[in-house]
C-alpha cells in the first residue's frame, strides 16, 4: 500500500478464518513472514480451538488477530478460577495480534481489539487477556483507549526474558 493512502474502513471487514477459507494459504505466510508463527499455526494448519479475526483487502491482508477461549488459570498454573456458582470462569486470550505497515493508525487493530471484546462477550467470558513486549508502544494506545488494565510481567521467550505487559480487560455481560 502507498504512504498517504487514505483507508476507509467501512469498506473493509472483520473476517473469522479457519483452514477451509480460499485464502488461508495467504494468511500463513503473512504469520510466518513476521515470526509469529509459534504458537499461532501448526505446521501451516489453525491451532486446535483458536479463532482467527481477519481484515483482507482485496489485494493484501490488512491485519490479523487470533484468540483462544479458554479456562482462566491453568495457563498460569493455577487451579480454574470459578464463580462464586462454581461455574468456570472463561476468558479470551488473545496470542497474535499484527497490522501490516502500511495500515497502521487507521483504526484497524482498534477495530481488531473490539472484535475480539464482542466474541469474548458471545462466548461467556469473564475477561480478555493478552501480552505484548515493551516495545509495543502503538498496542498500548489501542489498550489504554479501550480501558484495558496492565499488569508489567516479564516472559522468558526463546531463552530470552523479554519485559512486558499483562493487558486484562472484563467483558461487559460476561459471567
Amino acid at each position: 500500500m502507498a504512504r498517504g493512502t487514505v483507508i476507509d474502513l467501512n469498506r473493509l471487514s472483520i473476517e473469522q478464518w479457519d483452514a477451509t477459507h480460499l485464502r488461508w494459504p495467504e494468511l500463513v505466510h503473512y504469520i510466518q513472514h513476521e515470526d509469529l508463527a509459534v504458537g499461532v499455526i501448526e505446521d501451516e494448519r489453525p491451532v486446535p480451538d483458536a479463532r482467527y479475526l481477519v481484515v483482507p483487502t482485496a489485494s493484501e491482508i490488512a491485519g490479523f488477530l487470533m484468540l483462544i477461549i479458554q479456562p482462566i488459570g491453568p495457563e498460569m498454573d493455577c487451579p480454574i478460577l470459578q464463580s462464586s456458582a462454581g461455574i468456570p470462569l472463561l476468558e479470551a486470550k488473545i496470542r497474535a495480534f499484527h497490522v501490516r505497515e502500511g495500515y497502521r493508525n487507521h483504526g484497524i487493530g482498534t477495530a481488531l481489539q473490539q472484535a475480539v471484546l464482542q466474541t469474548a462477550a458471545r462466548c461467556g467470558c469473564y475477561q480478555v487477556r493478552s501480552w505484548s513486549a515493551s516495545t509495543r508502544a502503538s498496542n498500548y494506545a489501542i489498550k489504554v483507549k479501550l480501558g484495558f488494565a496492565a499488569h508489567p510481567s516479564p516472559r522468558t521467550i526463546r531463552g530470552v526474558v523479554v519485559p512486558g505487559i499483562y493487558w486484562i480487560k472484563r467483558v461487559d455481560g460476561g459471567c
